[in-house]
Formats: C-alpha cells, sequence, structure tokens
C-alpha cells in the first residue's frame, strides 16, 4: 500500500503538467498589437485611414474587438489592439482584399513601417 501512495504521488506532478497543458491550449484567441507611426503632416489622414480598418475589422467574421488608441505624446503614433477568435479569422481579415486596399493606402504615409505582433494568451 505504501509503494501505491508513493506512485500516486510521484505520478501526480506529470499528471497536472498534462492538466495545465490542456487547460492553458484552451484559448486559441489570437492577440494582436500593431505599432502605427505616420509622417508628421499625415495624422488626421492616417487616423482616418485607422478608423476605416477598424470598422472594417468590427464587421468580419471572427473579430472579438479591435481599437484604435494614440500616443499621448506623440500624435503620429497609434497603437492597433486586436482580439480575434482565432489566427485564421485574423489571417482571413488581413489577406482580405478590401483590408489590403486600406493597407495600401496607409503604407506610402507611414514614417516608419508597421510593427506587427500576434501572440497568444498563456495562463
Amino acid at each position: 500500500m505504501a509503494a501505491r501512495s508513493w506512485l500516486v504521488l510521484l505520478a501526480m506532478p506529470l499528471w497536472l503538467s498534462f492538466a495545465g497543458l490542456a487547460w492553458a491550449q484552451q484559448d486559441q484567441r489570437q492577440y494582436v498589437v500593431v505599432y502605427v507611426e505616420f509622417q508628421p503632416t499625415q495624422i488626421h489622414h492616417g487616423k482616418d485611414l485607422l478608423e476605416d480598418l477598424q470598422a472594417r475589422a468590427l464587421r468580419s467574421r471572427g473579430s472579438i474587438t479591435f481599437t484604435v488608441l494614440d500616443e499621448i505624446d506623440r500624435a503620429n503614433r497609434f497603437v492597433l489592439v486586436e482580439l480575434w477568435t482565432n489566427a485564421q479569422a485574423y489571417q482571413d481579415f488581413k489577406n482580405a482584399a478590401r483590408t489590403q486596399a486600406i493597407i495600401d493606402r496607409i503604407e506610402p504615409i507611414l514614417a516608419a513601417p508597421m510593427d506587427e505582433r500576434p501572440g497568444n494568451l498563456i495562463r
């Protein structure tokens, strides 16, 4: 009986690690943060384009949230904070012709390339 108890105690951390792994993998949502910096003379036009992108994203299948934030001390810098149901929904939005059309209008007025950082929540 004592050997069996030790076996259960030794197996417990292994079982918990597998249970924790399965629990961590349940969240398939795609989190994305994109940093955008416009040329100083293009702030208003750039912000309008980001709002168009936001409206398109919020109507897209798989979109949970899409927020456009501007930096207080630097009016030409913005952050897009996005949450999608999964990575495929995000890729579908990104690759859509209408999304690409907006991005094509954004790129020439950027001061630096967009900095996109996709990821998943790890608990």
